[in-house]
């Protein structure tokens, strides 16, 4: 099995809606992908944009976030 699939560069990190209600009516849930497991041509060209610029943000410590890599960090670096 390849490294990058073992140790990928970063993880891209989606929020997502809690499943249930919860007592104090809120919750955090996610979902951390390493962006080289998912083949481009399986996905639409945004999100393998998404996912390349997730990449590119977790190679390079002084331009991104570090090996994690929300999704609104890449909306946010987009932006700029």
């Amino acid at each position: 099995m390849s490294n990058k699939l073992l140790a990928p560069d970063g993880w891209l990190v989606l929020g997502l809606p809690w499943p249930e209600q919860t007592q104090d009516g809120w919750g955090e849930c996610a979902v951390a992908v390493a962006p080289a497991m998912i083949p481009r041509h399986l996905v639409s060209k945004g999100a393998g944009i998404a996912l390349d610029l997730a990449t590119g943000l977790a190679r390079d410590p002084n331009d991104g976030p570090g090996k994690a890599v929300f999704f609104s960090d890449v909306t946010l670096w987009l932006d700029k």
